[in-house]
């Protein structure tokens, strides 16, 4: 029975600039309502136009900054049947007439000030379902005071899935041949590993890393039928789980290295982000990349095919959405709606702000860039004949299309 078709979902997230955790998250989470014939609406405090491609492409996928007059007049459209929460960025709108929608809230991390609630009541009042990636992440949010008067049977852990597309195992390799680092942040003795690794192994980075070669985009199943191995944190291991390829679980938090039926437990519980164990050295990284990658293929073969079907983005989406209710509570208070928008405001600032100074970053970086390179080619063009000699063509180059003052 599809849950879905006809459905009017608000997704939101926090921002849209980079290829990382969230914005994956919400891609997927986007992607896979699309799929199943629902309107999704994403609400973003900000987005870059690379995200934007990417969910626009999307069958019945609209984007819209909060802050956008459009969007008011999109969820008057219609009633929302399902609004999911990150970041939680609520819609005025909804904040303000919730009823008949059922509100998801997933927080994504313990670690990170945006994943806790903004008010408390807010999330108390409204949540039919309150989502973490992992059991770590729930443990250390009920720890706290916001959500300790909710009933423990709204908290649930998602386990940060992967879509259907990546469920095509692959036929190991007998050698490491081709290696496939997944990383926004690569430590400096993974760095040293990879580069002390044989002649002859091919090794691609995806990730924010370009000084290392690094290209930043979304991790496909072509990534990993690619790969002999991967190494990586967080999502890219449920990827390389589903897709049967050995994963090295290792980043700047650490990690344990290969996973096996040893490690698995203690690393599911930190959402496979490497806490809880300890750093290892780059000659340590490299000699257990080679050596013991024969037993790290065995050990994926077996944790497939005793866990894959936790992580698999459709089963773990259908026990949510068959447990949501949509609200039928009294009205907000209105102090805690104002409370909430004031501080939504603040954020909206701040991630735009900070995406305007990343952007005249970059613009300041290109022209330095074109500085540089115009000295140097005056330089040469001086050092191949005496300056005299090439003093007019030297001015004509230097101001070429430059309008008299």
């Amino acid at each position: 029975m599809n849950l879905l078709a006809g459905k009017r979902i608000v997704l939101t997230q926090g921002e849209l600039f980079n290829f990382a955790g969230s914005e994956t998250v919400t891609y997927e989470l986007a992607e896979y309502f699309s799929i199943h014939g629902a309107e999704v609406i994403v609400v973003t405090h900000g987005f870059g136009l690379e995200w934007l491609r990417e969910f626009t492409a999307l069958d019945n996928v609209r984007v819209y900054q909060g802050s956008d007059p459009e969007l008011r007049e999109t969820l008057e459209e219609g009633p929302v049947d399902i609004a999911w929460i990150h970041h939680q960025l609520i819609p005025e709108q909804l904040l303000r007439h919730p009823g008949g929608t059922a509100f998801v809230f997933h927080h994504m991390s313990a670690q990170h000030p945006g994943e806790y609630p903004i008010s408390y009541r807010i999330e108390e009042a409204l949540a039919s379902s309150i989502l973490f990636p992992a059991q770590e992440t729930l443990d250390a949010h009920a720890a706290g005071p916001l959500l300790e008067s909710l009933p423990p049977g709204l908290l649930a852990v998602l386990g940060n899935p992967a879509p259907e597309r990546f469920n095509r195992p692959k036929e190991p390799s007998p050698a490491l041949q081709r290696l496939l680092v997944i990383s926004n942040h690569i430590p400096d003795e993974l760095a040293d590993a990879v580069a002390a690794l044989p002649e002859g192994i091919e090794v691609r980075i995806l990730g924010n890393e370009a000084d290392r070669g690094g290209v930043s985009r979304r991790v496909t199943p072509e990534d990993l039928a690619w790969a002999d191995a991967v190494v990586s944190i967080g999502k890219s291991v449920q990827y390389s789980l589903v897709s049967a390829v050995p994963v090295y679980c290792y980043d700047y938090f650490g990690g344990p290295g290969w996973l096996d039926e040893e490690n698995f437990a203690p690393a599911r519980y930190a959402n496979f982000s490497g806490r809880g164990f300890d750093r290892k050295t780059a000659t340590t990284i490299a000699d257990e990349l080679i050596n013991r990658y024969a037993a790290a293929t065995d050990a994926m073969q077996a944790l497939r095919a005793k866990y894959s079907a936790d992580f698999l983005l459709d089963d773990r989406i259908g026990v949510v959405l068959r447990g949501v209710t949509a609200f039928a509570g009294p009205p907000l208070s209105a102090r805690d709606i104002e409370a909430h928008l004031k501080m939504q405001d603040q954020r909206y600032i701040f991630t735009n702000v900070n995406a305007g100074l990343a952007i005249s970053t970059g613009q300041l970086t290109e022209k330095l860039k074109a500085a540089v390179e115009e000295v140097e080619s005056l330089r040469s063009l001086l050092a191949a004949e005496p300056p005299r000699a090439r003093i007019p063509e030297l001015i004509k180059r230097r101001f070429s299309g430059r309008r008299p003052v």
